[in-house]
């Protein structure tokens, strides 16, 4: 079992009611979007009157306001009412990827629960290549960041997976190279959050 926590994975959902919340706020205005505002109402207000206790795991999360007018006066609604659903999971197929600072694949999940192993948009995946995943950071586009950790914070962060010294090819390469134009596909993932 021991073994098996290193391949741990904590998996964040957006509650399926804030997302159907969200496509409704996002609808034009129009007959069904109005119908679904009627829908919503009641529920929203008895919701606003006796909000379930937050978790302390959503602290600092930012919350999504939205306000809408209808027929019996304003409506608003915040989506720290429904906290994201949160836990572990464990994908034995998974745990056999090596891991890599620059790695081949990304990891998303879906809202089964099921795990996507997706390419990395800066690596040409060929037969024969290996398929990676950082342990750090997971996430689709995360160069910029891992390159930003530096060569020694990512090996400190390595330790408890027992990795004591990362031979990947971005520690190989010298802080000086690296900066010049290596993960700058990164910096796009960037400026597509600020968005």
């Amino acid at each position: 079992i021991g073994a098996l926590c290193c391949n741990c994975t904590v998996v964040v959902y957006m509650s399926p009611v804030i997302q159907h919340i969200l496509q409704v706020t996002g609808m034009t205005d129009c007959a069904a979007k109005e119908a679904a505002l009627t829908t919503l109402e009641p529920w929203i207000r008895a919701l606003a009157v006796s909000p379930p206790q937050p978790d302390d795991t959503s602290e600092g999360e930012k919350a999504e306001e939205i306000s809408w007018n209808t027929p019996s006066g304003r409506l608003s609604f915040s989506s720290k009412l429904i906290p994201p659903f949160r836990g572990y999971a464990i994908y034995p197929r998974m745990a056999f990827m090596n891991h890599s600072c620059r790695p081949t694949c990304g990891v998303e999940f879906d809202f089964a629960a099921r795990i996507l192993v997706l390419q990395q948009p800066y690596v040409d995946i060929q037969k024969g290549t290996e398929l990676t995943i950082s342990y750090l950071d997971s996430s689709l586009d995360a160069q910029a960041d891992l390159i930003a950790m530096g060569t020694k914070g990512r090996q400190r962060q390595l330790l408890p997976y027992g990795i004591s010294s990362c031979s990947c090819e971005l520690c190989q390469i010298p802080e000086k190279k690296r900066s010049k134009g290596f993960g700058n596909q990164g910096s796009q993932k960037r400026q597509r959050l600020k968005q």
